[in-house]
């Protein structure tokens, strides 16, 4: 018969039963460990895989080369919540444009507006792609850049001014904020 010895980790050892801090055999350890690592990996390559199958459906809209916010003939593309940054980029950097086909006066008129056309811009709106931001204020632009200021921010389609009734052909109208030009 053999002696009742107390529990030892040195008596383990000797008979080659070594426990790590786990409290598992080292080799278990070590076999969860590399199970748990390949897991992971395997579970961060299937997301990157589904996120990739998903591209291809949003790639149509980027097939050509134009820039960000531009649709595909190049027209900036505004919402409600860019037109203010469109606006502020439209004071400081931009020039006002000749249009060929879009009579600025008679679109005013039918608006029946009095303000002064600060900056012209053609852009796309929604699903109408023949659009022009006017930029309006009483002041002169050079006023305007200098101090900034509340100006009107009016998205029209490219008809106003053909038709009597020019309200149908006001697509977003605001206020918007604009810095002064440093």
């Amino acid at each position: 018969m053999t002696p009742i010895r107390p529990f030892s980790r040195r008596a383990d050892r000797v008979r080659g039963e070594m426990r790590s801090w786990t409290g598992f055999p080292p080799g278990v350890f070590a076999g969860f460990l590399a199970a748990t690592i390949v897991l992971g990996i395997m579970l961060s390559w299937a997301l990157n895989l589904s996120v990739k199958m998903d591209a291809p459906a949003a790639q149509n809209l980027t097939d050509s080369d134009v820039a960000p916010g531009t649709d595909n003939s190049g027209l900036p593309v505004l919402t409600e919540y860019t037109i203010g940054a469109e606006v502020q980029n439209l004071l400081d950097t931009g020039s006002l444009q000749t249009p060929a086909t879009f009579d600025v006066t008679k679109c005013l008129k039918s608006l029946s507006s009095n303000e002064s056309v600060l900056m012209l811009e053609r852009v796309s709106w929604g699903s109408d792609e023949n659009a022009w931001l006017l930029v309006l204020d009483e002041h002169n632009l050079t006023q305007v850049r200098r101090d900034g200021g509340e100006v009107s921010a009016s998205v029209v389609r490219s008809t106003c001014g053909r038709n009597a009734d020019g309200s149908s052909e006001l697509l977003f109208s605001a206020q918007v904020l604009v810095d002064p030009k440093r």
